[in-house]
């Protein structure tokens, strides 16, 4: 059979099927090439569709307008679904809108999202920065949702993956610093450490990681402070606040940051530069919508200033102000639970122990119902109890009070000035029993811990008063008058006229009056009773416990 020739070439006429069968064949190439260029060019279409809507809502997220944000991101995520595309650019859209449900609050969404964006990376591209990213929000839900194994070990994928794909990147810091939020949620500060220490140094050397460089800052503070590392905890903290003012002055990380400061210069007895903190924090949070919350919390740190100054009045005055806000904004939450046992300490202060025990045991039963993580508050509103029971002389309920509160703490491994409060409180108690060698123990143990804080903050000073009462009561005068003087010094330079300077003194006049130094007893009485007039009136002048 001759061949097909054209141009003017001569056909064979009996070879016409074939032609025939060659022409249709062509015909059909063609027509299929037309089609699948065409099926091409609507698919670029649809693509260039979804990326324009992709656009819009990030447009829309910079504007602040989360809710259209979201809503084109779903329908840029439905032009995938309708092109019936498995690609890296779905992938991301549907890990985009997983995280914006996230940030909804919808953990349900957020998963079912974010597992479909994990499904095609694993096909894809297991090995790349959109697994890294999908595994580590994924793990932010299972976080959210108190899944804590599960957040663990989806954070730990994260690093492993975004180890190969970014080493030394702001995103590998943020892993890591979510593995870290684990082990502090687990009430684990000592393994978190190396994660945050990692973490920081990451952000350091990242050229975009100055806010994260911040808030791993304020986390890495938080953990040394709860292993009693002031020190440390106050630089991070500072260092923290100093960056916020750099970089976003007026946001609420910056008033946090502020107010932790202030806490931490509250711990170790520094009462100007804490209220000088809180006040900082205070006028942040209330020029930023959404900032009572901080606010509320600043009035807390201001109020627990003027307690530790004997005024009285002031502190009840913000720990109100304060209950009010959370009140408004944040009922029944371990805000209010703070502000509420606060409050009560200012009425065991003020010798309104029926105020004082409504605002305590209400403060227990919200933290209580907070669970696991409101378990210090849980520790102050029983320790706080337990004094209002002692001062009744109801010595056996006040014991099981205290122990309960040490309890919490031991658990905790806390070392903190609540925590060392609630030792010497147990002393006294077994001191008030008679009880003498554990009076001895715990009155020891709560020096040493407020000690390791602060050697001469506030809290110091009402372990030495404490533990001179047991020293007096074993008959040594001379070892419990250094303890009071001691105390006496501490106080007053913490404030001249706070409880503790009253305290001293009157301890001071009963190891006199031990001595039958009646003169200079009375000397001292006489000095308490001058402060106690200027230190926010008799108890009936204070406004009721809410």
């Amino acid at each position: 059979m001759s061949l097909c020739r054209f141009q003017g070439a001569s056909v064979d006429h009996g070879s016409r099927p074939t032609i025939t069968l060659f022409a249709g064949m062509l015909k059909s190439w063609v027509a299929a090439g037309r089609e699948r260029k065409q099926k091409h060019q609507a698919v670029a279409s649809r693509l260039k569709e979804a990326a324009q809507l992709r656009a819009d809502a990030l447009g829309a997220r910079r504007s602040g307008d989360n809710d259209r944000y979201l809503s084109l991101l779903e329908r840029a995520l439905g032009v995938y679904a309708e092109i019936g595309t498995g690609s890296l650019g779905s992938a991301e859209l549907y890990r985009e809108v997983g995280s914006a449900y996230r940030a909804k609050g919808d953990l349900e969404r957020a998963l079912e999202h974010l597992e479909q964006a994990l499904a095609i990376y694993g096909e894809l591209a297991p090995h790349s920065v959109g697994a890294t990213l999908t595994l580590n929000e994924l793990g932010v839900v299972h976080y959210a949702r108190k899944d804590l194994d599960v957040a663990l070990s989806l954070f730990q994928r994260a690093l492993d993956v975004g180890s190969l794909v970014v080493p030394g990147s702001a995103t590998l810091a943020t892993v890591l610093s979510n593995i870290a939020q684990v082990h502090v949620l687990r009430k684990q500060p000592d393994q978190a450490l190396p994660y945050l220490e990692q973490a920081l140094s990451l952000a350091e050397q990242a050229p975009s990681g100055r806010v994260l460089e911040k808030d791993l800052l304020s986390l890495l503070g938080a953990v040394e402070s709860a292993r009693g590392n002031l020190d440390r905890a106050l630089s991070c903290c500072e260092r923290a606040y100093i960056i916020g003012a750099e970089v976003a002055p007026r946001s609420l990380g910056t008033a946090a940051s502020a107010i932790s400061v202030g806490f931490l210069y509250l711990q170790r007895g520094t009462l100007k530069r804490a209220l000088l903190s809180f006040e900082q924090g205070l006028a942040i949070a209330r020029e930023l919508r959404g900032g009572k919350r901080a606010e509320a919390l600043a009035l807390v740190g201001t109020g627990h200033v003027h307690l530790q100054r004997g005024e009285l009045d002031a502190a009840v005055a913000c720990l109100t102000s304060a209950l009010e806000l959370y009140r408004q904004v944040a009922p029944g939450s371990s805000g209010e639970a703070i502000a509420l046992g606060t409050l009560g300490l200012a009425y065991i202060t003020a010798k309104d122990l029926d105020a004082a025990l409504s605002c305590l045991q209400k403060s227990l039963d919200m933290s209580q119902a907070a669970g696991p993580r409101s378990q210090r508050t849980t520790a102050v509103a029983l320790n706080g109890i337990g004094v209002v029971h002692k001062h009744r002389g109801d010595l056996d309920l006040a014991l099981s009070f205290f122990e309960q509160a040490e309890g919490i703490f031991d658990e905790l491994s806390s070392v903190s000035q609540a925590a060392a409060r609630v030792s010497s409180n147990l002393g006294a108690a077994c001191l008030a029993r008679g009880d003498y060698d554990r009076a001895l123990s715990h009155c020891q143990r709560g020096l040493d811990m407020a000690k390791a804080l602060s050697a001469r903050s506030a809290e110091t000073a009402n372990a030495m008063n404490e533990l001179g009462l047991v020293h007096l009561g074993l008959g040594d005068a001379d070892a419990a008058m250094a303890l009071f003087e001691g105390a006496l010094d501490i106080a007053r330079a913490v404030a001249p006229r706070n409880p503790h300077v009253v305290k001293a003194l009157n301890n001071l006049a009963a190891a006199h009056r031990s001595l039958g130094e009646t003169d200079l007893a009375e000397r001292d009485e006489e000095r308490a009773r001058e402060i106690e007039g200027g230190t926010g009136g008799p108890t009936n002048q204070l406004p009721s416990a809410p």
